[in-house]
């Protein structure tokens, strides 16, 4: 192969390379979906909390550091404000 084509080749593919990268980094973009809230005057809307506790059970084989996430949440009372 010579030169010429081997530069058309390594351009063609850093093109389609790059059309790849721009086209999974747009399929990760979050939808942005505002709703106007009900209160008129207010441009953020209210979050409440639900009024009954809501029972979640959670197994784990082991208590390892894997699941220490869980652990902490359940210390800093994290599922109690939501009322899990």
């Amino acid at each position: 192969m010579n030169s010429l084509k081997r530069r058309r080749l390594l351009k063609g593919l850093s093109i389609i390379l790059s059309a790849v990268c721009i086209i999974s980094l747009l399929g990760c973009a979050q939808k942005t979906d505002v709703k106007p809230s009900e209160n008129k005057g207010s441009s953020e809307a209210v979050k409440k909390k639900p009024d009954t506790l809501t029972e979640v059970k959670l197994g784990l084989p082991s208590k390892n550091m894997s699941y220490i996430p869980f652990y902490v949440a359940i210390k800093k009372g994290f599922y109690q404000n939501y009322n899990l």
